[in-house]
Formats: C-alpha cells, sequence, structure tokens
C-alpha cells in the first residue's frame, strides 16, 4: 500500500506558505474534510450526496459545514448535465450569515487523449446572502464558473493524479461582469476497494481586482463510497 510521508509533505508547505506570506498580506491556510456517497438511481441518472467542513486561519478554526446533494444525467459518453444545492452552517459565531443557500447547474464535457482524460466544466450557481432571502433578490449573487483539469490513467496502479484550473465571473456585479478569482487544485484519487477511494488534493485560491487581495492555500481529503 502507498505510503505517504506526511512530515516531507508539511515541510514542504510550510515554505511555500512562508514564501506566499511575504508578498501577501492576507494570507491564510485552511483544510477540507469530506465524505462522498454516490449511486446510479436510473439509467444515465446519478445521485451524490457530499458532507465537507472546512477550517481556516492556518487550520485551527472551523469555518463551515456544507452538505451538497446533487443530480446527474448522462447525455452520451462525452456529455453530462447537472443540478445541485448546498447548505451552508457557518462555524464562527461572530459571522452574520449563519446559514446559506447555493443553487447550481453545469454542462461538462469529457475525452480521451492516450492516458489522460479531458475535463471541461462550466457552471451557472445563483447563491443567496441569507437563508431567509427572497429567492429573487437581485442582491445574491450570480456566478458563472469555468474549469478545465485533467486526470492522468496511471496503467497498472490504484493511483490517478490530477489537476485542475478555475475561474470565476460575477455575472450580476453592480459595477458589471467581472472575473474575480481563480484557483488551482492538484492531487491524486487512490482506489482502495471496488465501491471506496478517496482524493488528497492542494487547492490554492487567489482572489483578483482588490487592494489587498486573498490567499488561500488549502490541503483536504474527501473519502468517497459508491454503491
Amino acid at each position: 500500500m502507498m505510503k505517504i510521508n506526511f512530515k516531507f509533505l508539511s515541510a514542504v508547505l510550510l515554505v511555500f506558505f512562508i514564501a506566499e506570506s511575504t508578498v501577501a498580506q492576507n494570507f491564510d491556510f485552511g483544510n477540507r474534510y469530506g465524505v462522498s456517497i454516490g449511486t446510479e438511481l436510473f439509467d444515465d441518472i446519478d445521485f451524490g450526496l457530499e458532507f465537507e467542513t472546512r477550517t481556516k486561519n492556518s487550520g485551527v478554526s472551523i469555518d463551515k459545514h456544507l452538505i451538497n446533494p446533487d443530480l446527474t444525467y448522462k447525455i452520451n459518453s462525452s456529455f453530462r448535465i447537472g443540478i445541485a444545492y448546498r447548505l451552508s452552517i457557518a462555524a464562527d459565531q461572530e459571522s452574520q450569515r449563519e446559514l446559506g443557500q447555493r443553487y447550481s447547474t453545469n454542462l461538462r464535457y469529457e475525452y480521451e487523449i492516450d492516458d489522460f482524460e479531458i475535463k471541461v466544466k462550466t457552471t451557472l450557481q445563483y447563491s443567496l446572502n441569507e437563508f431567509s432571502s427572497a429567492l429573487l433578490d437581485f442582491r445574491n449573487e450570480l456566478v458563472n464558473r469555468n474549469s478545465v483539469s485533467v486526470d492522468y490513467n496511471w496503467f497498472g496502479t490504484k493511483i490517478t493524479p490530477t489537476a485542475a484550473f478555475e475561474l470565476f465571473h460575477a455575472l450580476n456585479n453592480a459595477g458589471g461582469p467581472i472575473t474575480y478569482k481563480y484557483r488551482f487544485k492538484s492531487g491524486f484519487n487512490y482506489e482502495l476497494t471496488s465501491s471506496w477511494d478517496f482524493d488528497l488534493f492542494y487547492l490554492y485560491d487567489h482572489d483578483l481586482n482588490g487592494v489587498n487581495p486573498e490567499r488561500f492555500n488549502v490541503i483536504g481529503v474527501v473519502v468517497n463510497y459508491e454503491f
């Protein structure tokens, strides 16, 4: 079974964080821990449910808990369309927004080149500023997210390395649509059994168009079960 040298990984990340903090005043580190369950409800229709906890302030403070159900329809071998809902529960007692909701729809395209699988995804998401706010309130966030990811099918092993890049666009910004954030993610998936696997990843989140843009580094793990 694969062994991970966590001491070496932590040392490398610590050096990276120190170097980043010298050029970014608004800098933080956190973790994401998740459990994902998936199943095929009907032919070409999949259901997923994920529970996630996020931390901030160098990983010592819990930021929020998330519950994410979704449905995906397989149009053909390459295209998939999905809908999703997210309920967020803020753990920070000082937060003015204890509960939040987000609705989204997405379109995905996948194709293979030799041992590589390319995935392109566009998402339209609508977030309510407060759990009780009006569904059609113009102050709610309307965001378009576009991403491309690459999976490498490492023949003969249970490890699948992956990397992804994503751009965030605010469509109902007061001054007009803007690109306000980008995100880079890399890691791998490891297959434990035919039903169980897990993802270990590093995520870099960088805000744009700000006087003091936020830079957030995340180490995360998600355990997946499919039945």
